[in-house]
């Protein structure tokens, strides 16, 4: 399924309300700006949802136009992954004045990477010790990391790669004691700023 079916039925359910949709990340995500949102909106684009996901989309994210600017110190890494990446489907681009405060974002990756910090000790203690289940909390915090730095290179203006290499954090994947400290590297360095 194309992005652009995808805004031709939610132009459907929404009518005039629907402000704009936007594609950003990645191909499969998409958010919806609109006027307001009913449980009957809800219901119609559940209807909708198996046939978006089996089309490779994720369902869109519904942003009310009204709270838009009032979430930017709510999901400032969330937001400005939108506003970084997106490409516009339909509508005016809403995002395109729109500015995180720096400090709301740098707070955000600080509880990201202390987060992320503090459950690769919990779930390396709740491993007891068996090695597999030890590998498969590296293996699943692999992608969280990879978000940590993106968003931390984000806000220093600088590639995820130059990160990862200014800080030293290539051997993040290899085993559990390298996972810890290039996570304990990264609280290093935002607690920093």
């Amino acid at each position: 399924m194309s992005i652009e079916s995808l805004a031709a039925q939610l132009k459907e359910i929404f009518g005039d309300r629907l402000k704009m949709i936007a594609a950003f990340g990645d191909t499969a995500n998409t958010c919806a700006v609109v006027e307001n949102v009913a449980i009957e909106d809800l219901d119609r684009c559940a209807a909708h949802a198996a046939k978006w996901t089996k089309g490779g989309l994720d369902v869109p994210l519904f942003i009310i136009e009204s709270e838009l600017r009032r979430a930017l110190d709510a999901f400032p890494l969330e937001l400005t992954e939108i506003i970084a990446t997106r490409r516009i489907v339909s509508g005016p681009d809403l995002f395109a004045d729109i500015v995180v405060p720096k400090h709301d974002l740098r707070r955000a990756c600080e509880v990201q990477a202390r987060g992320h910090v503090v459950h690769l000790r919990e779930g390396y203690i709740q491993a007891s010790g068996d090695s597999k289940v030890v590998a498969t909390l590296v293996s699943a915090a692999i992608p969280p990391f990879r978000a940590l730095v993106k968003n931390v290179a984000r806000l220093e203006g600088i590639s995820p790669k130059a990160l990862v290499t200014q800080l030293d954090l290539d051997n993040f994947e290899k085993g559990f004691p390298e996972a810890l400290r290039a996570a304990e590297r990264v609280v290093d360095y935002v607690d920093r700023w």
